[in-house]
């Protein structure tokens, strides 16, 4: 029984991936697409922030900087056009990629608990197929969906040693699950019930990420951040079907401070994605992948009590997973504004990201993200 499981997860999810490849979708290749693990105000600067931004979960010695007590929630809905051999298609999908806490101990201790989405995949396709059944000719549309993500759990601690350092410590849990299901409806249903076969995959790994960050008085800082992924599990009901690893990711910001109410920013990313090939019982065509970015925070207007603080910027990244055969790159340009409210205790967040995603399959894509993030300090 452990193996006829593995054959039919493996079987489904090899199936979903071909047909995939035929809706042309580019982002939901693999075992799905990276939102970034950013905060919204990370986000909105091109991801350039990353390791420097408290809330966004990639360096653990940032958490530092948030100071007080903070709960933060994020919320972002992607509108995403699909264009492939002269036909579009339109879908919209609900993501929640952020929960971060923090509490400070002290002047120089923080502790932090956060939920991030590393790979989300929630898509949902149909195609037109023609089965010969016997001696009929039998028209039907398959229905394809999948709903999950592989998402990081993480326990941090940072510590400030003296002025201008900040060094961290963060303990990951990857976890998740995948329902894959694929229904075969039949035009004719008086003669031919629809076949449904679905399956629900679950994963499990960990990992470990270090981090610093070094502050030139009040010109500016660099951040650095290394998380190496370890054992990474696929596993239907209670059975592992399939081993690989987490991948590690190493990055880099840098941050100028010297103009006031100015920040300018840079950053660049290595994810080693390539571990993870072959989870699943399938080949996943992951490929390392540099991400990049830069942004501007700059204070704005003020609009009664509230000053705004807008924010622009620029991403350029390969996504983890091949369409075809060949790697599909992603280009993105965003903005958005913060500020906060009742006399601090309140941060909101806003940012809006326009993507192009591009392989050369005969398919493009593009996307609007919206993001918003609320911060309470209790």
């Amino acid at each position: 029984m452990p193996s006829l499981r593995y054959v039919a997860a493996a079987a489904l999810l090899t199936l979903v991936a071909s047909r995939l490849d035929a809706q042309g979708s580019l982002s939901t290749q693999g075992f799905g697409y990276p939102p970034g693990q950013f905060g919204t105000r990370a986000l909105a600067t091109g991801g350039a922030l990353a390791e420097i931004d408290p809330v966004t979960p990639v360096n653990p010695a940032s958490i530092t900087g948030a100071l007080t007590s903070l709960i933060f929630f994020q919320i972002e809905p992607e509108y995403r056009k699909v264009t492939s051999g002269g036909s579009t298609q339109s879908s919209s999908i609900a993501r929640y990629p952020l929960i971060f806490g923090a509490l400070p101990f002290g002047q120089r201790w923080t502790l932090s608990v956060s939920s991030s989405t590393l790979l989300d995949r929630t898509f949902e396709t149909s195609s037109r197929r023609t089965s010969f059944l016997g001696p009929d000719t039998v028209l039907s549309t398959e229905h394809f969906r999948s709903d999950g993500s592989i998402n990081d759990l993480r326990l941090a601690v940072g510590f400030i040693p003296r002025a201008g350092i900040r060094l961290g410590f963060g303990l990951h849990g990857l976890t998740g699950s995948d329902r894959l299901s694929l229904t075969d409806a039949f035009d004719d249903t008086t003669r031919y019930g629809s076949v449904t076969h679905a399956r629900v995959i679950t994963y499990s790994g960990a990992a470990l990420s270090v981090g610093g960050e070094l502050f030139a008085l009040d010109k500016g800082s660099i951040a650095l951040s290394y998380r190496r992924g370890l054992g990474l599990n696929t596993s239907v009901q209670d059975t592992t079907i399939s081993r690989a690893n987490a991948p590690d990711r190493l990055g880099l910001s840098a941050a100028f401070t010297g103009i006031n109410g100015t920040t300018l920013a840079v950053r660049a990313a290595h994810d080693s994605w390539s571990r993870m090939n072959g989870l699943g019982g399938v080949t996943s065509n992951a490929v390392d992948s540099w991400d990049t970015g830069a942004g501007a925070d700059v204070q704005g207007p003020r609009v009664g009590d509230y000053v705004l603080m807008l924010r622009a910027g620029g991403r350029w990244r390969t996504l983890p997973f091949q369409a075809g055969g060949h790697s599909v790159t992603e280009q993105s340009w965003s903005a958005g504004l913060g500020s906060s409210l009742s006399q601090g205790r309140v941060h909101v967040d806003l940012a809006a990201v326009h993507s192009t995603r591009s392989a050369p399959v005969g398919s493009k894509e593009s996307a609007w993200t919206l993001s918003a993030g609320l911060m309470i300090r209790p």
